[in-house]
């Protein structure tokens, strides 16, 4: 007998069951399996073939991994790094550092303009 994933439609002969709305958003741990009615209703569930099904649970592990970060991906609050900006202001780099600085921004041109 053979079923169709519901992601990529293919004719497969096993199935993975999986929740449409990941259950990491309701609280739950991956060491946490017990029945949570609104987890469990039937339209948050789906059937996948192992490929999506792998696919699917690595980008939902990445996302759930993310933490508390704002939208450009850091983990710092727009605050704390408007704070670490200010503590940084007049700084300056050594000699040394100013020059690997510059010959990187150099090469990093010189790759840009194919040359």
């Amino acid at each position: 007998m053979t079923l169709i994933c519901a992601d990529c439609e293919l004719a497969v002969p096993r199935l993975q069951r999986d929740h449409y709305e990941p259950r990491y958003l309701h609280g739950h741990t991956d060491k946490d399996q017990s029945y949570c009615p609104v987890c469990d209703r039937p339209e948050n569930l789906w059937y996948l073939c192992g490929t999506c099904h792998d696919r699917k649970s690595w980008f939902e592990n990445r996302d759930a991994h993310m933490g508390n970060r704002n939208p450009l991906g850091y983990r710092h609050t727009d605050e704390a790094r408007e704070r670490m900006r200010q503590a940084n202001l007049g700084r300056r780099h050594t000699s040394e550092a100013r020059e690997k600085n510059r010959l990187a921004a150099l090469e990093q041109w010189r790759r840009l303009k194919g040359g």
